[in-house]
């Protein structure tokens, strides 16, 4: 059964870092030390829904929902800017966060099995590498019986962006001016206060792998009280805080909500083995950590020299030149050496991942 719903926009799919076919791509690794993934063997018993948003002017972008998976029990996909679609959202706000409390509070009594929370790109950045970044590959792939045991799991096995020890959490303005790109500073004890006002804890940090995609048991959405749901959706709605910032906050509050722990950080390994039937040998292994950590080596040296790029920039006058810095891309020997490493590995990687269909 497929139901064309309407709500609030997806995660941007744009980032700046390349794809793996703007790197030399080496196709070096041996695929036998690899265990054939696991097919799911519980789609019979179990039914499951998939909530989606997406935009108006894209059906077309969500063909893939339609032909490419399976044993879906419903798709609800939310058209996000559309207000007489058939179900809609008030006030599109909060990215995929709205989309996820309407569906929840407007299901709560009747969930499937599983529910899987996922954006409506087939492909992105965000979507786990060894997959081939394809979301009909993970979605099809996903052991919902180890949902159902676990109540809740993340869909990106990667753990950069978001692990470890993300977001500081309350911060001081020093705290927070160490990764300033992190948006600690939204994260207050004036926020907690409205959104979390029977919490068990504060925390300290909040980390899980980045980007708002996961699927539920039924029985742990409600664990949760409807309230609870009902007060998030109500501040998405009226919070000042503008719809980027209040989706990513939404991002570090998911875990926190649903497991009431701080961090929520899987090993890679388990979280591919367990999470979708795909187990490596103990060398493989290692090899999807250092791509992690190199992911991470880019980031973090993009960020620095995206620092140095703004204090050097400052001081051109106005004109060409100016412009020129300000569009320049990274070009240091140490960045490109990581860059590269980074791409060949990505590349491989995906290569011999070839036993994995959609």
């Amino acid at each position: 059964m497929s139901i064309e719903f309407t709500g609030t926009a997806v995660s941007p799919e744009s980032t700046w870092l390349s794809s793996s076919d703007e790197f030399e791509i080496v196709e070096d690794l041996e695929d036998s030390d690899l265990t054939t993934a696991k097919k799911p063997d519980n789609f019979d018993d179990l039914t499951t829904t998939i909530v989606v948003g997406r935009l108006d002017k894209d059906p077309a972008g969500v063909a893939w929902l339609h032909d490419e998976l399976k044993d879906i029990t419903t798709k609800a996909i939310y058209i996000v800017d559309d207000v007489n679609a058939p179900l809609h959202l008030d006030r599109n706000k909060g990215r995929e966060a709205m989309v996820y409390l309407k569906y929840i509070v407007e299901h709560y009594d009747k969930l499937s099995d599983v529910t899987i929370f996922f954006h409506s790109s087939r492909m992105a950045w965000h979507n786990n590498v060894l997959m081939n970044k394809d979301g009909a590959i993970m979605v099809n792939n996903l052991q919902r019986r180890h949902v159902v045991e676990t109540g809740y799991f993340n869909m990106r096995c990667e753990l950069y962006p978001g692990c470890p020890r993300w977001i500081k959490w309350n911060p001081t303005r020093e705290e927070n001016a160490v990764f300033p790109e992190r948006t600690a500073d939204l994260f207050s004890l004036k926020l907690w206060d409205q959104i979390f006002p029977n919490r068990t804890h504060d925390p300290v940090y909040l980390a899980q792998p980045c980007c708002s995609q996961f699927a539920l048991s039924r029985d742990k959405i409600r664990e949760v009280p409807l309230a609870q749901y009902e007060r998030l959706r109500d501040w998405l709605f009226e919070t000042d805080i503008s719809d980027g910032y209040a989706g990513r906050i939404m991002e570090y509050v998911w875990h926190y909500l649903w497991l009431d722990k701080d961090e929520h950080c899987p090993p890679i390994p388990e979280c591919y083995c367990k999470g979708f039937g795909l187990c490596l040998e103990p060398e493989k292994a290692k090899k999807v950590v250092h791509y992690s950590d190199l992911r991470q080596q880019m980031d973090e040296g993009m960020a620095r020299i995206g620092d140095w790029d703004r204090a050097h920039c400052k001081q051109i006058p106005e004109g060409p030149d100016k412009r020129k810095c300000k569009e320049g891309n990274p070009n240091t020997p140490d960045f490109r050496k990581v860059q590269k490493e980074k791409g060949q590995l990505e590349g491989s990687l995906a290569q011999e991942m070839g036993i994995l269909e959609p």
